[in-house]
């Protein structure tokens, strides 16, 4: 970052901007849909629990939805709101989920999690720098992904 100068009447000031590490969940910053399978993606984090990306059962095949950081941030766990939709039923649904870090995906949760409920998945391999994350369902159901948050060490 750059000083920048305040002037204040004949005052004048130099000030050093500094980065703020952000302590907390973060929201991703962007998204890729990889074969194109997912609907309304950026609903899955834009902070609103009444909004969601989905899947559609007649179309989909498994693909993943990928949640960028941009940058990079230490992290230590996820978080997951979602549900699957069957037979005019909600139900648990069945995610895989992965994290990019150390030059490779790594899979921290593959299974059934409460439907419409936050659930918090730890990194196994404890507090890594992630700038990504990917997510589908193992089943092929209808899938929607409520909200996904990654937690921030700072």
């Amino acid at each position: 970052m750059r000083d920048i100068t305040i002037v204040e009447g004949t005052n004048e000031r130099n000030v050093e901007m500094v980065p703020i590490a952000l302590v907390g969940w973060i929201l991703p910053t962007g998204h890729i849909d990889i074969r194109d399978e997912w609907k309304k993606e950026a609903e899955a984090y834009d902070g609103d629990l009444s909004t969601s990306a989905g899947t559609w059962v007649a179309t989909y095949t498994g693909g993943h939805l990928v949640l960028t950081l941009d940058p990079p941030i230490s992290c230590s766990k996820v978080r997951v709101n979602a549900a699957s939709y069957h037979y005019f039923e909600w139900l648990d649904p069945d995610l895989s989920i992965d994290l990019y870090y150390d030059g490779a995906w790594r899979n921290i949760w593959s299974g059934l999690i409460p439907k419409k409920t936050w659930v918090e998945i730890p990194i196994p391999a404890g507090t890594k720098l992630v700038s990504a994350a990917r997510v589908k369902g193992n089943e092929i159901t209808n899938t929607y992904l409520y909200e996904f948050n990654f937690w921030s060490e700072g």
